[in-house]
């Protein structure tokens, strides 16, 4: 920070940035100004950003959807391949445009009735020099959660709209109908996840992997809230023996082809049962997608932008 000697009332001190506010006072009234606002990851960046990303949800609400994109450039051929520039320079500038244009435009894009309205991105490196993206996106028309409401027929309607539009987006399904094998393939090799050292949280006494997964399987999505009292016995208990079954089977998840309802009937369980022990394990209200069993360790994707990028991809509902 720099003090602007033109705009100075009155002498700052170090105890008057001390105190509450004093630092951004100052700066809201010109009487001083930061340095290295513009170079790139600087502190200084980073804190404007995260002003302006601010702004952006004061006015335009909460985001829709949280998307990571990562990189596999050793599994994207057309890298490892010279393209002449006569090659390159074949397709017209417009059809270019219309082509990227109409990769995210409704009702053919990546979203399909939803528009992108807005968005917010983030690039960061891993260790290996490689980059990967972080962004918000904000659709037109995307419902949100109505957290305020007490009238339990539109809560319901609500959470029923949010799920529709969840599974227009997302799923979690390496199988569906729709795929070709290739594709199926790409879902596998890309999106199951496999446990690493940065999976677990440090100096846990119980590893346990900080993305939850394996995740709970579930037959349709749903939007679950924690239990009032999370203690509850039978319901903690029940909890307890599902993730520790989904924990103890994480290598042979992949390869069952039991049913939900074959599934839960492991713990002797019907299905409000099995949600209620769902629900004794969260400290938030969580969407669950639609999953079987076998794909309990699959990150879900939006199978239009996983198809293009073919990189791993995560998405999550904000």
């Amino acid at each position: 920070m720099r003090m602007s000697k033109s705009r100075l009332e009155n002498p700052l001190t170090a105890g008057s940035l001390l105190q509450d506010n004093g630092l951004s006072e100052a700066l809201k009234k010109d009487e001083a100004f930061q340095v290295l606002s513009k170079i790139r990851s600087s502190s200084a960046f980073w804190k404007k950003e995260q002003s302006n990303l601010m702004a952006m949800i004061r006015q335009q609400g909460t985001p829709a959807l949280f998307v990571t994109l990562s990189v596999a450039e050793t599994k994207w051929p057309e890298l490892l391949v010279d393209i002449s520039e006569e090659d390159a320079c074949n397709l017209p500038h417009e059809e270019k445009a219309r082509i990227l244009k109409n990769t995210w435009k409704p009702p053919h894009g990546s979203f399909g009735n939803f528009s992108i309205k807005d968005y917010y991105y983030r690039i960061e490196f891993q260790h290996r020099g490689s980059p990967h993206a972080h962004m918000m996106l904000w659709l037109e028309g995307a419902p949100s959660i109505n957290f305020e409401t007490t009238d339990p027929v539109v809560k319901e309607a609500n959470r029923r709209d949010v799920c529709a539009f969840v599974d227009t987006v997302m799923t979690s399904n390496a199988h569906h109908p729709d795929f070709d094998d290739n594709f199926k393939e790409l879902v596998v090799s890309r999106q199951h996840h496999h446990h690493t050292k940065t999976c677990f949280k440090k100096n846990k006494k119980i590893q346990s992997c900080r993305f939850a997964i394996p995740i709970f399987p579930m037959d349709e999505t749903i939007v679950l809230d924690p239990l009032p009292n999370r203690n509850n016995s039978d319901y903690a208990r029940w909890g307890k023996q599902v993730r520790k079954y989904l924990e103890d089977n994480y290598d042979t998840l992949g390869s069952s082809d039991l049913t939900f309802n074959q599934f839960i009937n492991i713990f002797d369980l019907g299905k409000s049962d099995y949600i209620m022990a769902v629900r004794s394990t969260l400290k938030m209200s969580k969407i669950f997608l639609k999953r079987e069993l076998k794909h309990a360790c699959v990150n879900q994707f939006n199978s239009k932008i996983l198809r293009m990028h073919r990189a791993n991809i995560d998405i999550q509902y904000i």
